[in-house]
């Protein structure tokens, strides 16, 4: 998911957009390749620099950068971290993130500077993850256990059996606020192993009392880490776990 926000001023000719932002795919996971692309107008010369940075707290981290449309483009990367580089493919300055984190998700901007236009357009990246669990058939009891890691705000999880009924009852559930932002959840839950597999699943958000959030509608996206599940014939043992 993503959201566009402009800045107003006008471009090179009366009522147009001199840059657009596109993210692709729309939905991005951890791991996976995401690009973000700044289009630039026919009618912006081609000596206005183009750059791009992300919005950090306290300060803006430059990623890539070009002196001129089609020009050499300068990463600030090292060259041994080169996870996020970038290049042109015809007008447009392309942003291209190699697996992708978490921490990957924010506000990117796309900046022109020139002689003939001043312009800058802002996208937000969200990052969701996917979930895996193991299986483990024939004990006693078993123990379910999930994990959900977020930002901004902290999640409701519930565990649900396959008839959408709540079990979370059942559950012990704990929140760890990791620093001022990130939140995680650790929940388990023990069921008879003869029944179907729970789902662990975040429900409504409340927000933080504790963190001071932008006025604008931002997408949240939680990420469920980690499904464990442990055999219970008497001891508690772990067997296995999924990252």
């Amino acid at each position: 998911m993503f959201s566009f926000s402009w800045v107003t001023e006008p471009g090179p000719v009366e009522g147009e957009f001199p840059v657009a932002i596109s993210i692709e795919p729309s939905v991005v996971l951890v791991e996976d390749q995401v690009t973000l692309s700044c289009q630039v107008a026919d009618s912006v010369p081609y000596n206005t620099s183009v750059l791009w940075y992300k919005m950090e707290k306290g300060r803006d981290a430059p990623l890539c950068s070009s002196s001129s449309l089609g020009g050499v483009v300068e990463q600030f990367q090292d060259e041994e971290e080169w996870r996020i580089t970038g290049h042109w493919q015809g007008r447009a300055l392309l942003l291209v993130i190699l697996q992708v984190r978490v921490a990957d998700e924010g506000t990117y901007v796309c900046a022109l500077n020139g002689s003939v236009v001043m312009h800058k357009a802002t996208t937000h990246l969200d990052v969701t993850g996917a979930m895996n669990e193991i299986i483990v058939p024939q004990s006693t009891t078993c123990t379910y256990k999930g994990r959900i890691s977020g930002s901004y705000v902290k999640p409701k999880v519930m565990w649900v059996n396959p008839q959408g009924e709540d079990l979370s009852s059942l559950a012990h559930t704990s929140i760890l606020q990791e620093t001022d932002t990130i939140f995680t959840i650790e929940s388990s839950i023990e069921i008879p192993c003869g029944q179907p597999p729970p789902s662990f699943v975040p429900t409504e958000r409340e927000h933080s009392p504790q963190i001071a959030l932008q006025p604008e509608n931002r997408n949240v996206i939680w990420i469920i880490s980690s499904l464990v599940l442990i055999i219970l014939p008497g001891n508690q043992k772990e067997i296995g776990e999924c990252h």
